[in-house]
């Protein structure tokens, strides 16, 4: 031990609620993208960007409205997640479970089969 210490792994209370932070978000982002992909493979896409793919595509009307329907629910659903996670971080919203946020997001308003 030569009595130096070793700055770069000195962890504040600062770090830590940013480390605590960061991963909360990376959690609630990669679950919501997993119910997103998981919505568009029950209605026959492979993932949500294959189902928004669609939306621009007028040779089958299904498709495109599927399209448009999954690329509309997606943005809403964003802009719910990071509003929320605004709130958490700002302390003014309490940290959901992840079950419980998923079940608050905004439901797909088009029947896509």
């Amino acid at each position: 031990m030569s009595g130096k210490i070793d700055w770069s792994s000195l962890s504040t209370a600062a770090t830590k609620a940013a480390a605590a932070k960061a991963e909360l978000q990376s959690t609630f982002e990669a679950q919501v993208q997993t119910h997103l992909d998981d919505a568009a493979k029950a209605s026959g896409y492979d993932n949500i960007m294959t189902a928004v793919s669609y939306a621009e595509e007028p040779a089958v009307t299904k498709f495109q409205s599927d399209g448009l329907a999954f690329r509309a629910w997606r943005s809403k659903v964003w802009a719910y997640v990071y509003q929320a996670l605004t709130e958490v971080n700002a302390g003014t919203r309490e940290t959901p479970t992840v079950e419980a946020f998923i079940a608050e997001l905004p439901p797909l308003e088009a029947a896509a089969t």
